[in-house]
């Protein structure tokens, strides 16, 4: 119950502020708690955004008082983020990538620039050639500055 009430806080700090909640986690302990929240915008997420996250979800959480001692990490997903969805891949579209596939009944790594074609297929462009991926294919992929 209390950590439904948290994470209506969390959504909540972040749409008073403007940013979405890329990722979080709350782990409960007793009457303290961690948090872990990394916020994004389509303009990135600075250092000064992240202290304006965090004093409101602060007080937000102080106002509701059913968690007396807690611990607050806020974050951008960062330079190496997890790309998780068509959206994600046409925001970085043009930037490095790492990309892990389902290669037959294995596994393979593609590095290089992508970009989604006007079919939907990503298309990364390594030093040695260009290939052509289904999304479905995807295990799982960063950016990789």
């Amino acid at each position: 119950m209390v950590k439904d009430v948290i994470i209506n806080l969390i959504q909540s700090a972040a749409a008073e502020t403007g940013f979405l909640v890329y990722d979080s986690s709350v782990q409960l302990g007793g009457s303290s708690a961690k948090l872990v929240i990394r916020i994004d915008s389509e303009n990135g997420v600075s250092l000064a955004d992240c202290q304006k996250y965090s004093t409101v979800l602060t007080e937000l959480l102080e106002a509701e008082g059913n968690l007396p001692d807690f611990t607050l990490e806020v974050s951008s997903p960062g330079i190496n983020r997890k790309l998780r969805s068509t959206d994600e891949f046409k925001r970085f579209e043009g930037a490095p990538v790492r990309v892990l596939v389902r290669d037959g009944a294995g596994r393979k790594t593609i590095k290089g620039i992508f970009h989604v074609s006007s079919s939907g297929e990503l298309i990364i462009k390594s030093e040695k050639k260009e290939i052509s991926l289904s999304f479905d294919d995807i295990i799982q992929a960063n950016l990789d500055y």
